[in-house]
């Protein structure tokens, strides 16, 4: 036999390309992609990281710059004495160790931050360098507007946007400094008597100025808006906008990472911005790897593979020798593995086929034999069938026409059993032998009534052949002797099913009768004594089994007092 030696070579390289390197480049893609994923959420990390820890830090400040107001007001004394009128020489001490005292100590916890309180109350002179008249920046729209809003107890102020035009003197150099303003409301029983202002100077927030880290720090404040800058590259403030703009909470591309910290307690927003983690030199040096990897596993499987496909070819090409030497010689090689297992199947194999060569040449000279014999027995069925038909007509002319009716059955059932060489008959075929059976035995004087129910288009459906007679000659062997014997056959058709029941009125079967019968029938097939020479319902049954399927065996049962069989077969 001939055969493509370089068949198998592309075979095992196209499954190495499709099985082993397109799925190791997609792994390799997918592993760079989880680099990726995983720069980009260290990234995130450490910028996170190191942005809680700043933003923290600025936060602080505010929150400082809101807790000095608070802590001064929780002073009950200080709100009794801004709410009744001032008596010069009972509240002067008073004023000027009590309450300035307090407010001083106060507000110096942090020497940056200034505290100044204005009052509606213009009895109690102003003084100190804390204490002024509420008139004096009433008249300032963003505060007057704060004041007189009732949903408002607190704000935050730019005060370098504050114009200073017309102000009272002392407070005049409170707005011209650099810095934010936190504004509280004073209230005695709900009603507002005054304002107290926490200033935040800007340049506690400039982390460069205050040495809080050791790098280079771009701080840039826009108004709410505090930009910090980490990155070598000093930003413009189109660009400040820009990242402004993109950023949510948090955004990245390869020039820079940036976050958005905003806080439910004032209205600052902190941008930050780092430099991004680079771990290019490791993805190449991954690819490298990957590279040679895939390099040593091609050559490994091309010197693999050459070996392989050489011993299979070996194989094949010994196969064809044994097979034109008429299987007398067999494989031989020198390996451990699956191909030296199937060298030894293959031998296996040739062993088998010498053995069933040599068995097939002597049932080859046997069946010739036994055809001489069969070819010589023909003539002794011949004789008897002329033999019985010369009874018959002498029977007739001796008007014993029953016996003679009963013959010409018998020789029918006889021609039907032995002549046929088919193994298949029609549903009428078989009802045909059982009305002869019952012909034959009406000799016996017994009273009998066959019944039989099928539909016209089924009498032509081929069966096996000697299945409803053995069945009926079991009903004539358990009828009673008192009474007539009444058979019915009942055929219908159900789901590609072909369903035969026979019934009859005999002496019934017990219970334990029955399930012995049936587990019998369900059960392997039983040894048949000899072919077509015992008939009974266990030969029935076994080959209704053989050639329909195990399912299709005889069940046994009661019904309505009669006994019944019943089995069914596909319709082919």
């Amino acid at each position: 036999m001939k055969y493509s030696k370089n068949n198998l070579t592309r075979s095992f390289t196209t499954h190495f390309i499709f099985l082993i390197l397109l799925p190791f480049l997609v792994i390799a893609s997918f592993l760079l992609h989880i680099s990726y994923i995983s720069s980009r959420d260290d990234n995130k990390r450490l910028h996170m990281d190191f942005t809680s820890q700043v933003a923290y830090n600025i936060n602080q400040q505010f929150t400082f710059a809101q807790n000095i107001p608070r802590l001064v007001l929780l002073n009950d004394s200080i709100i009794d004495f801004f709410s009744k009128p001032y008596q010069d020489k009972i509240d002067l001490e008073y004023y000027r160790t009590q309450i300035y005292n307090y407010s001083k100590i106060t507000s110096g916890i942090s020497s940056d931050m200034k505290l100044r309180m204005y009052i509606e109350n213009e009895t109690i002179p102003s003084g100190f360098g804390m204490f002024y008249h509420l008139s004096n920046i009433l008249h300032i729209p963003s505060i007057q507007s704060f004041y007189e809003d009732e949903a408002q107890d607190s704000c935050w102020l730019d005060a370098s946007s504050i114009t200073s035009e017309n102000f009272y003197a002392d407070a005049l150099s409170l707005y011209n400094i650099d810095s934010f303003c936190f504004m509280t409301k004073i209230y005695n029983d709900a009603e507002p008597i005054g304002i107290v202002l926490s200033y935040l100077p800007k340049h506690l927030l400039n982390l460069s100025a205050t040495g809080s880290f050791n790098s280079n720090v771009q701080c840039v404040i826009d108004n709410f808006k505090l930009y910090y800058n980490f990155t070598s590259k000093t930003l413009s403030s189109d660009e400040l906008d820009t990242i402004y703009q993109r950023t949510d909470t948090f955004y990245t591309n390869k020039h820079y990472v940036a976050s958005k910290h905003t806080y439910p307690t004032h209205p600052f927003e902190i941008i930050i911005i780092t430099s991004p983690f680079s771990n290019q030199p490791f993805n190449i040096l991954l690819l490298l790897i990957f590279i040679i990897f895939i390099f040593i596993l091609f050559l490994f499987f091309i010197l693999y593979n050459c070996k392989l496909i050489h011993d299979i070819h070996y194989c094949l090409d010994a196969l064809d020798e044994s097979i034109q030497n008429n299987f007398t010689t067999t494989l031989h090689l020198n390996r451990s593995d699956e191909i030296f297992h199937i060298s030894s199947r293959i031998n296996y194999l040739i062993e088998k086929i010498r053995n069933l060569i040599s068995v097939t040449i002597k049932q080859e000279v046997s069946a010739k034999e036994n055809q001489l014999i069969a070819l010589q027995h023909q003539i002794n069925p011949h004789f008897l069938y002329n033999t019985m038909d010369i009874f018959s007509a002498r029977m007739e002319i001796n008007e014993l026409y029953e016996e003679s009716d009963a013959m010409t059955c018998f020789c029918s059932m006889l021609r039907y059993n032995i002549n046929s060489n088919q193994m298949l008959a029609t549903i009428a075929d078989e009802l045909a032998q059982v009305t002869h059976y019952i012909t034959i035995q009406k000799l016996r004087e017994i009273d009998i009534v066959l019944i039989t129910n099928i539909s016209e288009e089924l009498v032509h459906i081929p069966i096996i052949k000697f299945i409803l007679q053995p069945i009926v000659e079991n009903s004539f062997k358990y009828r009673k002797l008192d009474s007539t014997l009444v058979i019915s056959i009942k055929i219908f058709e159900d789901n590609r099913l072909i369903y035969f029941k026979i019934q009859d009125n005999g002496t019934g079967l017990s219970e334990d009768k029955l399930a012995e019968l049936n587990q019998s029938f369900s059960s392997s097939y039983s040894a048949l004594s000899k072919s077509y020479h015992h008939i009974g319902l266990s030969n029935i049954n076994d080959r209704l089994k053989l050639f329909y399927g195990p399912s299709h065996h005889i069940v046994a049962s009661m019904e309505d007092g009669q006994t019944t069989f019943t089995f069914s077969i596909p319709i082919k």
